[in-house]
């Protein structure tokens, strides 16, 4: 692709002359950002408010503002992300001129908002496949490519399905085993707050399962705790139906009124459920979560004690499950379906004191619960976050602490 084109054109409002062509993406932003912003400084009386502006050419406030914050930005990559399209432009570029901008300024504007349409349709074939072809190249047209294609996806996926839940919580904590140094005691806080059945007619088959009867038999000193105290709303209706030999639990409220809210919460204590020693097969240590219903919140807390994975901080990984199923440890071929994410881990610190979550306002009490029973104070615990908003249903977050270097 040539860095330039020129042409001669005789403009719409009658300007003939020789004018260039922005013919790469960095180009194009620039020639958008500056034409734009010449234009719109340059209509008469007028300040470079929104409101003023909209109200002076008889457009939309909000394009008028999207322009003005798109064209604002020091990244030519974001401006050419966020600015409205090209009708949109070519709207305002009209009223411009009518309200006593000059036409050759106006058509320097139009040549690139032609050259913007073109790219769209000759390069990409579409403003999403543009977007996000590239938003990679910088992280804040990444970030906001990303959160509005994972909300489109959670709607789409929500009114489908029929379900939804305001926050996913999965809490795993790590501690040594008061009675045997070789073993961790692991706890955890499970589930959904805010969930809501949204269509009468589908059956909503929840992924939270019973624990497997060997597991029972291996961890007789399992605990479960009644930690409803804690939750916002009232238990989820639950409804158990016999399918293939196995029982699944169905999320069956009366009504799919607003007001019916539920949270699914669960909270355990396995004492001696880990070795401490793993097996050197075994590169990384963590906690899991794959989304099986549309969420608009993904919490994953990792808590461990100050003895455990000393120094060390835990990492988040990322997979497409779809097709090959969930990524197992032992598999030497994860890497094949790992995801690029601009999510990331926040240290919390020690001492349980930075758990709080607006949505689930007991949660702290809950995690506070569950760590008594392990007999430590809150102050030798340190913890981990992953905050994820409109997670992709079916995709699996894994947060974990890598025990080899070569291990990605």
């Amino acid at each position: 692709m040539p860095d330039s084109a020129s042409k001669k054109t005789t403009g719409q409002y009658g300007h003939a002359k020789k004018l260039v062509t922005p013919v790469t993406p960095d180009e194009l932003g620039e020639d958008l950002r500056s034409r734009m912003s010449e234009v719109l400084r340059s209509v008469p009386g007028c300040s470079l408010r929104p409101t003023d502006l909209a109200r002076t050419l008889d457009v939309s406030r909000v394009m008028v503002s999207r322009v003005l914050s798109s064209v604002a930005k020091v990244s030519p990559t974001e401006t050419l992300t966020s600015i409205p399209g090209p009708e949109t432009l070519r709207s305002i570029l009209r009223s411009a001129v009518n309200e006593g901008v000059l036409p050759e300024t106006v058509e320097l504007a139009m040549v690139s908002v032609d050259a913007f349409d073109t790219m769209i349709r000759e390069d990409f074939g579409t403003r999403a496949a543009l977007n996000a072809a590239l938003s990679v190249e910088h992280e804040g047209s990444r970030e906001r490519f990303e959160q509005s294609s994972r909300y489109q996806v959670y709607k789409g996926m929500s009114q489908i399905f029929g379900v939804e839940s305001k926050v996913w919580l999965t809490c795993s904590i790590n501690t040594p085993n008061a009675e045997n140094d070789a073993k961790l005691d692991i706890s955890t806080v499970l589930g959904a707050s805010g969930l809501r059945k949204l269509r009468p007619d589908t059956p909503i088959l929840l992924p939270m399962k019973d624990m497997p009867s060997h597991w029972r038999r291996n961890f007789p000193g399992r605990k479960e705790f009644d930690i409803s105290q804690y939750c916002q709303h009232p238990p989820a209706p639950i409804t158990p139906i016999e399918a293939n030999g196995k029982i699944i639990n169905t999320f069956t409220p009366e009504t799919c009124s607003k007001k019916s809210v539920y949270d699914l919460i669960s909270a355990t204590y396995s004492p001696a459920a880990q070795d401490r020693d793993l097996d050197p097969e075994i590169t990384r240590r963590g906690v899991s979560v794959t989304p099986m219903m549309p969420v608009a919140s993904l919490i994953t807390d990792f808590i461990v004690h100050k003895d455990i994975y000393p120094g060390q901080t835990p990492e988040l990984f990322v997979y497409n499950t779809t097709g090959s199923g969930s990524v197992h440890v032992l598999d030497p071929n994860w890497k094949i379906n790992r995801l690029a994410t601009t999510d990331s881990v926040e240290c919390l610190g020690t001492g349980l004191v930075n758990l709080d979550i607006p949505d689930v306002p007991g949660y702290t009490d809950m995690v506070r619960h569950v760590c008594a029973q392990t007999g430590y104070e809150p102050e030798v615990l340190r913890a981990y976050r992953v905050h994820v908003q409109y997670p992709v249903y079916g995709t699996q977050y894994m947060l974990a602490f890598k025990l080899c270097e070569q291990d990605d």
